[in-house]
């Protein structure tokens, strides 16, 4: 989960200079959540795994926006929700 975590970091540095502002979040929690989940591996504890869990949840539903808003956008062909 740790090297997941380091490449997350690496490819959102992208979408931050890419200014893909919804990428940039989802990249972002995608980190917290691998961070969240590899704290509590390495410590076993069950609140950390639990926030990591919920964490993921929330990231797991903005992912979902995000290819909901890049498919609509393709579709009209202009920005009708934020990417």
């Amino acid at each position: 989960m740790l090297l997941w975590g380091i490449f997350t970091v690496y490819i959102d540095a992208g979408a931050i200079l890419a200014k893909a502002r919804v990428l940039t979040i989802v990249l972002t929690l995608l980190f917290i959540t691998f961070f969240l989940l590899s704290a509590a591996d390495f410590s076993t504890s069950s609140m950390i795994l639990k926030a990591g869990g919920w964490v993921g949840v929330i990231t797991g539903i903005s992912a979902v926006y995000l290819s909901m808003a890049i498919v609509i956008n393709t579709v009209k062909g202009k920005a009708v929700v934020p990417e």
